[in-house]
């Protein structure tokens, strides 16, 4: 399986869980999105997140996982991205951060 390939199947997997706990997502193109690359924004919220993005970007040549949550500021809880980049054939990066 090649890396744009496992990219796209944990994205769906990510997406799947967010549906079971969050509900059903909106799929929004964003105003700079360019049709001819696959780009799959997915929305949610829930009485704990105000916002949650997970995001699929695919070109010939880059492939991105981007996800992200911001909680109700009545929670506290920090604020989660988490963001996986293959470039070519190969996964070059993994990023998590966590912001108070």
């Amino acid at each position: 399986m090649n890396s744009h390939t496992q990219i796209k199947k944990y994205f769906l997997e990510i997406a799947k869980i967010f549906e079971q706990h969050f509900g059903s997502y909106e799929n929004k193109q964003l105003p700079f999105q360019k049709t001819e690359h696959e780009w799959l924004n997915y929305f949610y919220s829930s009485p704990i997140f105000r916002h949650i993005h997970l995001e699929y970007y695919k070109t010939d040549k880059i492939c991105v996982l981007h996800a992200n949550t911001f909680p109700d500021p009545r929670v506290d809880i920090p604020m989660l991205g988490f963001d996986m980049i293959a470039l070519g054939n190969k996964i070059t990066g993994l990023f998590f951060d966590y912001t108070p």
